[in-house]
Order: structure tokens, then sequence, then C-alpha cells
């Protein structure tokens, strides 16, 4: 029988979880930038496909208007919101302290962009399902509190982007050009 004697079995315990939690909690959030990053490209090769092939039996707008208004400024602030998640992540302390804030910023970013991609797409209701994406992905840190944090603010991104927002690039454009 192998035992092991030490003077402070719950000290040993609590090492061994943390010791355990952060590198699970590092290859989770990898993971998770991975998966953004994946969406990014996804959504981009998509719209790419869409001006390309399809671009003049359905848009009634200019390419280079749909170029910048679901190309350029969604994957700009996508790229920019992944950026800094991704920034967070790899140059932030790796103390315990630091890790719910990491796991709350990736998580974020991608609700975000997320958001960033139900905005642009507001017309087809289908676009709202990827925000189950985040929530689930919020769920493999084992953090009740975060999930739950993360599943509200989708809902109130959801909500946001189906009833107050009605998507306008140049006017966005606009703005970050006149900053």
């Amino acid at each position: 029988m192998y035992s092991i004697n030490y003077f402070n079995k719950d000290e040993f315990k609590e090492s061994l979880i943390e010791k355990g939690t952060i590198p699970l909690n590092e290859k989770w959030r990898k993971i998770h930038l991975k998966i953004e990053l994946l969406v990014i490209l996804i959504t981009f090769v998509m719209e790419l496909i869409i001006l390309v092939i399809g671009y003049k039996k359905y848009i009634n707008i200019s390419s280079s208007t749909y170029l910048i208004r679901y190309l350029l400024t969604p994957v700009s602030i996508n790229l920019l919101l992944y950026l800094i998640a991704y920034l967070v992540n790899r140059y932030s302390t790796n103390d315990k302290k630091f890790e719910n804030i990491k796991n709350i910023v990736v998580n974020i970013s991608f609700v975000i962009q997320i958001f960033v991609v139900a905005v642009v797409h507001q017309y087809f209701s289908a676009v709202y399902f990827i925000f189950t994406v985040p929530i689930l992905l919020s769920v493999i840190y084992g953090s009740i509190g975060m999930a739950a944090i993360i599943t509200i603010l989708s809902i109130f991104c959801i909500m946001i982007s189906a009833f107050l927002i009605k998507y306008d690039s140049d006017l966005i454009v606009n703005f970050a050009f006149s900053v």
C-alpha cells in the first residue's frame, strides 16, 4: 500500500490543485484563442466568397462598400480584440490571481467578436446561435460564475444586436477615421 505522510495535507492538496489547474487553464486558453482566430478566418473567407461569387446576384451595393462594410471593418475589430486577448494571455504573470483575469479577458473578447459578427449579419437570425460557442467554451474553465457572466453577456449582446443596432459601417468607418 502506498501512502504519503506530510505534515500539512491541506497545503499539499492545494499545491497539487494549483499546479494542475494553471497549466490546464493555459492549454484551454490556447485552444480558445485558436478557436477565436478560426472564427475570424472563417467569417473573412465566407465574406470573400460571397463578394467574389454571389455579389452580383444578391447584393445591391458597390463592391468597395461591401469590402469596407463586411470584410475590413469587422475583421479589423475582431483581430484587435483577438490581439488584446492574446497579449493579456501571453504577457501577464503566471500567478494564481491572474488566472481568472486571463480566462475572463479571453472569454469576453470572444463574446464581443461574436457580437461584431452578429451585428454585421443581424438580418440572418441563425447567426445568433454562434453565441453558444463562447458560452460552451467558458464552461470548460470550471467556473460557474464565469460561465454565468458569459451567458448573461451573450444574451445581452444578442438583445442589443437584434433590437437596438442597425449596422451602418460607413458611420463606424467615418468615426474611426475622425478619431
